[in-house]
């Protein structure tokens, strides 16, 4: 009976993940989107918008096709059901998304430890795309939470490196086999300046993606994610408001050219800057 619920892999094409916004898919190059077979890392400062992106993109790959699921993977807080069902709403509206988004078709899971995200993508991940071939992208907000909450004590450098290779070797695989999405959020560190008084480094802000060069290597494409000092107009239920100008930038990329571009969220999602 196993067998007959086991995926056809060789039907599997190469997808695209788009944000359904031309300037932003623009940075990824010729792709038009975010290719299938790899892990796409969207790092930046807290209140950048990281979690934003994510939400919009499970959104977006539910809306390719009326089977797609999105395995959602929390590593700190609760998933934010109330933005996630705003978004939905606003996609509904414009006869994006069908029914069950709400649903089943979202697959949530909440791992707060190091040793619960291992067992989530090395033993349950696995078995599930094995019997179940919607599944189409897989997000984890944010890869850097249940490493920071563990002691400095508890592990080694080479302890937390060859966790990080099983992780991304596991991801990889399960990407390039079933034809995943894979999406990760990042915190970051700031980059101390030897001279501490470099007035130009705080104003710049300088920083560096967390859990250093070991993850570094794992990463297929990083993306900073930042907000500006400006703000941008928008309608909001009728009236006229304002929201951050935020800024996406390829820092590295397997598959395309450092380039970047503006963009504003609002009730709807990722939006261009016109």
């Amino acid at each position: 009976m196993a067998a007959a619920f086991k995926c056809d892999l060789t039907k599997l094409t190469p997808t695209v993940l788009s944000f359904g916004v031309p300037s932003v898919d623009a940075i990824f190059g010729s792709l038009g989107g975010i290719p299938a077979q790899g892990i796409t890392e969207f790092y930046g400062a807290s209140g950048s918008g990281k979690t934003q992106l994510a939400l919009h993109l499970t959104v977006c790959c539910l809306t390719q096709n009326a089977d797609n699921k999105v395995v959602y993977i929390c590593t700190e807080g609760v998933f934010p059901m109330k933005r996630f069902s705003q978004l939905v709403s606003n996609w509904e509206k414009e006869g994006g998304v069908g029914e069950g988004s709400r649903g089943n078709r979202l697959l949530l899971r909440h791992e707060a430890t190091i040793e619960t995200l291992m067992q989530c993508i090395t033993i349950r991940l696995p078995t599930l795309l094995q019997s179940d071939c919607a599944v189409r992208c897989v997000v984890i907000d944010s890869i850097a939470a249940v490493f920071r909450c563990e002691s400095k004590d508890e592990l080694s450098h080479v302890e937390r490196s060859q966790i990080f290779f099983k992780l991304a070797s596991c991801l990889k695989h399960l990407s390039s086999l079933h034809n995943l999405h894979v999406i990760v959020t990042n915190q970051v560190s700031d980059i101390f300046p030897e001279d501490i008084l470099n007035v130009h480094h705080w104003l710049t802000g300088n920083k560096k993606p967390s859990l250093g060069l070991s993850w570094s290597n794992c990463v297929t494409c990083r993306v900073l994610v930042s907000s500006t000092q400006y703000s941008m107009p928008v309608e909001v239920k009728g009236h006229s408001g304002q929201v951050p100008l935020r800024r996406l930038d390829v820092v590295m990329s397997c598959f395309c050219a450092r380039k970047s571009c503006f963009f504003v969220i609002d009730d709807a999602g990722v939006q261009p800057v016109h």
